[in-house]
């Protein structure tokens, strides 16, 4: 039996591609208006398959063109490379040749397929914050590719690590290149439905049924995160015997192995105050309460869920990684010794090459580009391995341990001092207003408070409580602080 699940690259089966239904109909809305989408979301939250499995759908193979780019390739990463490469795609889409690696040709080529073939032109660009970085890469490309996405002659789907606006501020992505998007369009977690669905339904089909022990094991070690919940199950169904039972420790020692690099991944791209908040919420006792923007922030990364009335890292593997395991994700991976590998060696002749493949023979100068009707093949790369005295192996990082339990703190965790300073405020409040009730009923006794004067007192009397929580609110949370701070030092 094959392992149904994909642990490296992007889903291209999809009959595993779970969840996104309601993302991939709106991108289907947007591409019909010949829209430009940026799709934002940390590493490893399934970007590059929603635009690969875009690209692949029925609904526009009749009316589109459709290209998915892998930009972090280092031989696209030129201006002229990226441009001939999209040029012979769509004519190969479409049974023609075309050749040229010129915004002009590009252009050309677009009003062929909408005049002539009747047909519009998507290109999904994936890892589009490396090939903005480059440096073969100019503003003048950026600024060519809006005019032609609003001049309608191409749909642009676009995917970021971080929201566009970040990548302007550092200067990667000129600003004005960022007015083509339509819509931002987030990605986080699963649904819970979807989650169930990607860990029960691939064993399934290999005649597997995974028992409830390892459903539960599931939803620890990964939540509803798609790329560690493809992690669980390729482990689940390494370790699962034709008869007998799973292995559940080893699945989670061979779980913690293989996910730490991304988690590590993920740990890297947040901030400080992202890394400070998941300490918080990972139940470590000297974290500082995150701001509410930074939770939000952590939320629609599907770093943070809401469960249970309560804010929580999105597996409880990666809580108790960031509980002990914190400085293994500040330092860096062991990699091999940094050489030359084949690819970054041919990468200069490659580019020539490009260039000369598109290029007419110096005889035929004189004739027209559009007139040249074979294109020069580049030669296979043959990737050859290193020696292996060369490059060390790198070593796997220790797995984390799981049977042992961190111990009691000896005060409350800092989501139970949370919640007791929100309770104590409210308790505050209330007996304050319990006094102020007592002492106008004490009044009415002594001096004879009229009974209207007396019903209106207690009635401002009962909106002092919610008053008192909009001052909290509006002072930062002032008086909440104020208590938190006595709760400490009792």
């Amino acid at each position: 039996m094959a392992n149904p699940y994909v642990i490296e690259g992007i889903i291209e089966d999809p009959g595993m591609f779970f969840g996104r239904r309601v993302h991939l109909r709106r991108l289907f809305g947007h591409m019909r208006e010949m829209d430009c989408v940026s799709v934002v979301g940390p590493p490893g939250i399934g970007k590059s398959s929603l635009l690969y499995q875009l690209t692949q759908q029925e609904e526009l193979q009749g009316t589109h063109t459709s290209l998915y780019l892998d930009l972090s390739d280092p031989a696209l990463q030129s201006q002229r490379a990226f441009l001939g490469w999209v040029i012979a795609e769509l004519g190969r889409g479409v049974g023609r040749m075309f050749v040229g690696s010129s915004v002009q040709r590009l252009e050309w080529v677009l009003e062929i397929l909408r005049d002539e073939e009747g047909r519009h032109v998507l290109l999904c660009l994936d890892e589009f914050d490396q090939f903005a970085a480059a440096l073969g890469v100019t503003d003048e490309l950026f600024n060519e590719l809006r005019r032609l996405a609003f001049a309608r002659l191409l749909s642009l789907v676009v995917a970021f690590p971080c929201p566009p606006e970040e990548l302007a501020r550092e200067g990667t992505t000129p600003r004005a290149f960022l007015r083509v998007f339509d819509e931002q369009m987030d990605l986080g977690l699963l649904s819970a439905r979807e989650a169930d669905q990607l860990i029960r339904e691939p064993p399934q089909r290999e005649g597997v049924e995974f028992p409830f022990q390892a459903l539960e094991l599931a939803r620890e070690l990964a939540g509803r995160h798609p790329l560690y919940l493809q992690l669980a199950g390729y482990h689940l169904f390494e370790q699962t015997p034709p008869e007998g039972e799973i292995d559940f420790e080893a699945v989670r020692e061979r779980f913690a192995e293989a996910a730490f690099p991304h988690l590590h991944r993920l740990w890297a791209s947040l901030s400080s105050q992202e890394r400070e908040a998941c300490r918080y919420y990972a139940g470590v006792a000297d974290a500082r309460p995150p701001a509410v923007s930074t939770r939000q922030g952590l939320m629609r990364k599907g770093v943070v869920e809401r469960r249970g009335g309560e804010y929580r890292l999105f597996s409880g593997h990666f809580e108790e990684v960031v509980r002990r395991r914190r400085r293994d994700l500040e330092e860096p991976l062991p990699v091999p010794e940094e050489l030359p590998s084949p690819l970054e060696a041919q990468a200069a002749p490659l580019e020539e090459a490009a260039v000369e493949a598109v290029a007419p023979p110096k005889a035929q100068a004189e004739v027209p580009e559009e007139t040249v009707a074979e294109v020069v093949a580049l030669p296979p790369v043959e990737e050859r391995p290193a020696p292996a005295e060369a490059v060390p192996k790198p070593s796997p990082p220790p797995p984390l341990p799981t049977e042992v339990r961190p111990e009691p703190s000896a005060g409350p965790s800092p989501q139970e001092l949370s919640s007791l300073t929100a309770l104590g405020c409210y308790v505050v409040a209330l007996t304050f207003d319990l006094l102020l009730i007592i002492g106008i009923l004490v009044a009415r006794l002594l001096f004879q408070l009229p009974t209207r004067q007396m019903v209106i007192l207690i009635g401002v009397t009962a909106l002092l409580p919610i008053l008192f929580q909009i001052l909290n609110r509006l002072s930062g949370g002032l008086s909440a602080r104020l208590f938190g701070w006595l709760l400490r030092r009792l």
